[in-house]
């Protein structure tokens, strides 16, 4: 692990970058005295460190803080915590960059959201499975009451039948079946 970067830049132009900043970045000092402090950055975040006065000459003292990205010499990407603070150095006015890489942090922020959000999408999908289960055991038990009600339906005629039945086959045995017993 790299301890933390300094870099200070004056009048656009890499003056000073200790030996933390020159492993975290791969570029020896030659080479970053000849680059823009800007360049050391993702290109998309170029414009908002611009818009907090990095890379500018230092007309006015300030102090920025933001966690970014930076491509080293062999195009790798790191996040990095970055101080930028205004100062003196050799009596002209300065910007000190202090870089912190979290990459490592970063990619492990990462890591955990995605191991969370497969969770949440896994308990989401249980959620709608039990639920479903419960739609289809409700339907299941009206369709239960619904078949229990036809069939209380069917008894009722079926027992008086049985009843007709059990009368005709009484009075067929003692004899009393007549058609004015079967009219009745």
């Amino acid at each position: 692990m790299v301890s933390s970067a300094a870099i200070i830049c004056q009048d656009d132009a890499m003056v000073y970058a200790n030996f933390s900043a020159e492993k975290m970045t791969g570029y020896s000092f030659e080479e970053l005295s000849k680059k823009t402090v800007l360049s050391l950055f993702h290109p998309n975040v170029q414009p908002l460190l611009v818009e907090k006065g990095i890379g500018k000459s230092c007309q006015t003292f300030f102090s920025y803080c933001s966690e970014t990205r930076l491509i080293t010499k062999d195009q790798k990407e790191l996040w990095v915590h970055l101080n930028s603070q205004s100062i003196q150095y050799k009596g002209q006015k300065a910007l000190l960059l202090s870089l912190f890489d979290i990459t490592e942090r970063i990619e492990n922020m990462k890591n955990i959201t995605h191991v969370l959000q497969k969770n949440l999408q896994d308990t989401m999908n249980e959620i709608k499975f039990k639920e479903e289960m419960l739609i289809q055991q409700s339907k299941q038990a009206v369709m239960g009451e619904m078949i229990e009600n036809i069939a209380h339906q069917w008894k009722q005629p079926l027992s008086a039948i049985s009843l007709l039945i059990q009368n005709i086959k009484m009075a067929q045995k003692n004899n009393q079946l007549s058609e004015d017993f079967i009219e009745k």
